[in-house]
């Protein structure tokens, strides 16, 4: 049972005092110590995506943040308080989806959701500079893939793509899926 990959397989042979007893003994404290560790590497092992998913939250691009906010400040001196409550509940949502520690994956549909909140407020920014063409195939929004991959994409693309531009800025995103080769 063991060597199927059943680990709470025990002898139990405690009660006999020979050296069966003995071996069985060994091989039931045996088999305690590796579940015991596979469990202590799988609480490492979720601990580590914890923190590895923090740090890619943390890396929300601070000029972004900056540069949010001055447009929260600018659009409220300007008087434009429909503007900057937009604003507001827009990056309120963004940050919000991205401290949701819950999950280490998401599905494509959320990824998307995420990137559009951050898209809207870039259009804020850019006004209609900005050019928003997307290309993703409903059969696969409901796949998972890991959390906070695409809106960094996203992100570098505007913030090195189109920062000192004049002019439109085009941004094209699209998705396709390949199945697995399966031998």
């Amino acid at each position: 049972k063991m060597e199927g990959g059943d680990l709470s397989a025990r002898v139990g042979m405690d009660q006999r005092k020979d050296e069966f007893g003995t071996l069985g003994s060994r091989f039931d404290q045996m088999a305690d110590e590796i579940e015991a560790l596979i469990k202590n590497v799988e609480e490492k092992q979720r601990r580590l995506r914890i923190s590895e998913n923090s740090a890619l939250q943390a890396q929300i691009n601070p000029h972004f943040l900056y540069n949010t906010l001055d447009l929260i400040k600018w659009n409220a001196k300007l008087g434009n308080t429909a503007e900057v409550t937009k604003i507001t509940v827009l990056l309120g949502k963004l940050l919000r989806s991205m401290a949701n520690f819950e999950e280490d994956t998401v599905t494509v549909e959320e990824e998307c959701n995420l990137i559009d909140r951050y898209l809207d407020i870039q259009t804020i920014h850019y006004g209609d500079r900005l050019i928003i063409q997307r290309s993703i195939p409903e059969s696969i929004r409901q796949l998972r893939i890991p959390k906070l991959i695409l809106q960094p994409l996203v992100e570098n693309a505007i913030v090195h793509g189109f920062d000192n531009q004049l002019g439109k800025c085009e941004l094209r995103i699209s998705a396709s899926y390949a199945a697995p080769y399966l031998t």
